[in-house]
């Protein structure tokens, strides 16, 4: 069976109620134009945060990756839980999410760990 990784903070920073969460992303989503928006995508930035706080500037970025048909997603982010020096990497198996579970693009994940020999496997960074 492939590693899930859980959720460990749904029902705080954003809804762990799927009807709701898909219900508060679209309606950020539906508010973010890209009128303003040239050119194709090359990388997004979108900020971290409670969903309330986020959704509204990431609803662009993701709108723009959805427009642009991006295939692949790589989240960057801080560990919450555990101080460490480097990156951790999930590299396999799948993120727990609301709506269902995420399946992680292990091949993608390799190349990005090849990249750099600081870029580990740590689980205990990736959350409760």
């Amino acid at each position: 069976m492939a590693p899930l990784r859980r959720a460990s903070v749904a029902g705080t920073w954003y809804p762990n109620n799927p009807a709701r969460l898909v219900s508060e992303v679209d309606g950020y989503l539906d508010r973010a134009r890209l009128e303003d928006l040239a050119g194709p995508l090359r990388a997004i930035i979108a900020p971290h945060a409670g969903l309330m706080y986020s959704g509204p500037v990431a609803a662009y970025a993701y709108n723009a990756a959805r427009r642009d048909h991006i295939g692949a997603l790589v989240l960057v982010g801080p560990s919450h839980f555990v101080p460490f020096e480097g990156v951790s990497i999930w590299s396999a198996g799948a993120w727990d999410t609301p709506l269902g579970p995420v399946t992680v693009d292990s091949g993608l994940a390799a190349a990005i760990a090849s990249e750099w020999p600081r870029i580990v496997e740590l689980p205990a960074a990736h959350g409760r």
